[in-house]
């Protein structure tokens, strides 16, 4: 959006001098290059765009070629559908116009008043969290629980997807640490209401109260992966097989992040920029938990 400094621009040229020639020679054309900003700008943005838009599907059809030579042709569709769309959004003003959408805000809030839409947002079930969150996490917003060991970050992720399900969303649970048997009797647990020790001794109340509650509750998909073996392309491709409505995220670290040999910090700065990267693309809620080791 802006032009880099002159010094910037030396620097990089620096590390890609053609065979032959002289920095000082580079020096002089970049100095007859600023003499150029701000003529003709709308020419050279527009060229911009057009040359940003050939990388965009240039890419794309990169990651297409790879992926059907591992014979991964599911992931193909995806690939090209977010290149056009991030094609069509390059040089188009993204400016929103307060004052003028005045009118339009106002409509949005009496029909939100009057119950007449709902504002998009996944309730966690917990009253006091709602109210503060405006009725839950919202499309492209990620929500992250914070704790020490055995404080309950799993149990509260789990309370929030079943109350996801009494919403009757379509939930994704991606457990990376505890088996998807020992997330099943935990959801089985909160959803019907008694401990796993009292279900074992009337499973056939269980399975019946359980299918009566089928009705009135949404769609739960669990998957587990060892820790570290679930990789960052493969998260964004399980969730958009998925096509759920919100997801689950238990636990972020234990995602395999592409910084090998970097420190923790910058490992996890990778994965939650990803997974916000993912919730704002595919327009979902993502909840996750993060352990804290230090006060």
């Amino acid at each position: 959006k802006e032009a880099p400094s002159k010094a910037v621009l030396e620097e990089e040229v620096k590390k890609k001098l053609a065979s032959g020639r002289k920095l000082h020679e580079y020096h002089d054309a970049i100095a007859e290059v600023y003499k150029l900003i701000g003529v003709n700008t709308p020419y050279y943005l527009e060229k911009a765009a057009d040359f940003a838009k050939i990388q965009t599907y240039f890419q794309a059809i990169r990651k297409c070629s790879e992926n059907i030579e591992a014979g991964d042709t599911f992931k193909v569709k995806g690939i090209i559908d977010r290149a056009v769309k991030e094609s069509d959004l390059i040089g188009k003003s993204q400016f929103y116009n307060f004052f003028q959408s005045l009118k339009e805000r106002a409509q949005y809030y009496y029909q939100l008043r009057e119950h007449l839409i709902g504002n998009g947002r996944v309730p966690t079930g917990f009253y006091l969290l709602d109210e503060k969150m405006q009725g839950g996490l919202g499309k492209g917003e990620t929500g992250l629980i914070v704790a020490p060991p055995k404080s309950g970050k799993t149990a509260s992720l789990i309370s929030f997807a079943a109350n996801s399900l009494r919403a009757k969303k379509k939930v994704l649970y991606i457990s990376l640490e505890l088996a998807k048997n020992v997330i099943s009797a935990r959801f089985d647990t909160n959803i019907y209401g008694i401990e796993i020790n009292a279900i074992k001794k009337t499973p056939t109340a269980f399975w019946k109260k359980m299918e009566s509650l089928r009705k009135s509750l949404g769609e739960l998909s669990i998957i587990h992966f060892p820790p570290k073996s679930l990789t960052l392309p493969k998260l964004r491709s399980v969730i958009e097989e998925s096509e759920a409505e919100i997801v689950y995220i238990d636990y972020p670290k234990y995602l395999r992040a592409g910084s090998y040999g970097k420190e923790m910090r910058h490992v996890l700065t990778e994965i939650f920029e990803t997974i916000q990267n993912i919730a704002g693309e595919f327009q979902i809620p993502i909840w996750t938990a993060h352990l804290c080791n230090r006060p």
